[in-house]
């Protein structure tokens, strides 16, 4: 693959093979390999492509359940922003689960959430993510809604408005 895709894509495909998902599915028994799994294979390779397949595995993170999270995240890195968490759960002061974010930067309490087109349609999920938002705002998170035209359309505005969530947080940058 590294010798036909773009290296974000490269990082988007590693992402999806060594995921471990939080929700078991039985008809996707995944991760499908490891990191080391990966770095061993690049490390033995000599084919077009290898030197972005070994960039592509220094940035590849465990947790991103979707091309987007993966793409989003990459999009805020380059931009000079601190790398976030990755599908982590969120708890109150007193541990109790409020619920799981895509991108995470827990120190300045600003969540960034991807939302795909079903989460829009899908009235069981569009429930589900505003009560989700809600219990983060009640705890004081800032969260940041990503959509498909601001990712692919205006990436400069979402790096803008997670760069102004962060320094209401406390980030320093």
């Amino acid at each position: 693959m590294a010798s036909s895709l773009p290296l974000d894509e490269l990082v988007v495909a590693g992402d999806h093979l060594i995921l471990d998902p939080v929700v078991l599915d039985p008809h996707d028994l995944r991760p499908h390999t490891s990191i080391e799994a990966l770095a061993q294979a690049v490390a033995s390779s000599h084919v077009r492509g290898t030197r972005d397949a070994d960039a592509a595995l220094r940035m590849l993170r465990q947790g991103s359940e979707s091309r987007p999270e993966t793409l989003v995240r990459l999009l805020l890195v380059r931009a000079g922003l601190p790398e976030p968490e990755i599908n982590v759960e969120i708890r109150d002061a007193n541990g109790r689960l409020l619920g799981r974010g895509d991108l995470v930067y827990r120190l300045w309490r600003t969540l960034i959430e991807y939302d795909g087109d079903h989460h829009r349609t899908n009235a069981f999920q569009y429930n589900k993510d505003i009560t989700r938002i809600e219990r983060f705002n009640e705890e004081g998170w800032s969260t940041v809604r990503v959509r498909k035209a601001a990712l692919f359309g205006a990436p400069d505005d979402v790096v803008a408005r997670v760069t102004r969530a962060l320094r209401r947080g406390g980030w320093p940058g």
